[in-house]
C-alpha cells in the first residue's frame, strides 16, 4: 500500500517537471518567435516556429528527463547536445518546407533561433538555480 506521504512526494516530482516543461517551453516561444518575427516580421512564420517548438519542446524534455534518469551524469551534455542538434536539423527542415526557406538559410536560421533560446535557457537555469541553493 502507498503510504499518503509517498504519494504527496509523487505529486511533488509531478508539479516541479511540470513547471519545469512549462517554463522550458514558454522562454523557448518567447525567445525563438520573437527573433522570427523581428527577423521577418511575418505573423505566419512566427506562428511557424510557434509549432516547430510545440512539437519539439516538450519531446525534448520527456528525453532529457528519461535519459537523466539512465545515464551517469558525465554524459548528460553529450547526450544534451545530440538532442539539440537533431532539434535544429528536424526544426529547420520543417521550416524548409513550410517557409520555403534554402538549405543554408533555413539551417543557418534554425541554429539561430535554437542556439539563442539554448544560451538564454542555460543562463536562467544557473540564475535560479544559484537563487534556491542561496
Amino acid at each position: 500500500m502507498i503510504s499518503i506521504r509517498r504519494m504527496k512526494a509523487s505529486f511533488m516530482v509531478a508539479e516541479y517537471y511540470i513547471l519545469l516543461f512549462l517554463t522550458s517551453f514558454f522562454v523557448t516561444e518567447l525567445i525563438e518567435c520573437g527573433i522570427m518575427q523581428i527577423l521577418f516580421h511575418s505573423w505566419k512564420y512566427t506562428y511557424y516556429v510557434f509549432l516547430c517548438n510545440l512539437l519539439t519542446n516538450p519531446v525534448l524534455n520527456l528525453i532529457l528527463v528519461q535519459i537523466s534518469n539512465m545515464i551517469p551524469p558525465r554524459w548528460y551534455l553529450p547526450c544534451l547536445a545530440v538532442l539539440e542538434i537533431l532539434v535544429v536539423l528536424v526544426e529547420g527542415f520543417i521550416l524548409h518546407i513550410l517557409c520555403n526557406f534554402r538549405k543554408k538559410k533555413f539551417l543557418l536560421l534554425s541554429l539561430l533561433l535554437n542556439g539563442s533560446s539554448f544560451v538564454v535557457g542555460a543562463i536562467l537555469y544557473r540564475i535560479l538555480l544559484f537563487n534556491i541553493h542561496s
